[in-house]
């Protein structure tokens, strides 16, 4: 739902049927989730609407949905992209020296070093921010 959000122009109501299209999922078990979703606190999306007909229309995802599937710059999801793009990166090195540093700087910020990446994504989230 956050991919269909994000390809509108502008910010409009998704379809539900438009969300059965994407997900490939039947469309009863589509409109069961969305119900199943609809009260949950905090909320995924701002609302549904329901035309007489039953056909629905989601409203906005929230900053929560888009944190819970890691849209939404936290300090820990920034971190694990980093180490994630430390480890493409070793894979994609010729360089056995350079290959070495890149797993060890990895391996380092993935475990030991992780609250020190997460300290600096979180300066940099607050900054990003205005806070």
């Amino acid at each position: 739902m956050i991919e269909l959000a994000d390809r509108q122009q502008s910010p409009a109501p998704i379809e539900e049927e438009a969300v059965v299209q994407h997900v490939g999922l039947d469309g009863a078990a589509v409109r069961r989730a969305i119900r199943a979703l609809e009260h949950d606190d905090p909320p995924f999306f701002t609302g549904v609407e329901r035309a007489l007909s039953g056909d629905g229309w989601i409203l906005a995802p929230t900053g929560h949905a888009r944190r819970t599937v890691g849209q939404w710059p936290t300090p820990e999801n920034l971190a694990d992209k980093i180490v994630a793009g430390l480890r493409e990166a070793a894979e994609q090195e010729d360089d056995p020296e350079a290959k070495g540093w890149l797993k060890k700087t990895a391996n380092w910020f993935g475990g030991a070093g992780r609250d020190v990446i997460v300290g600096v994504a979180t300066s940099a989230v607050t900054r990003g921010a205005g806070m």
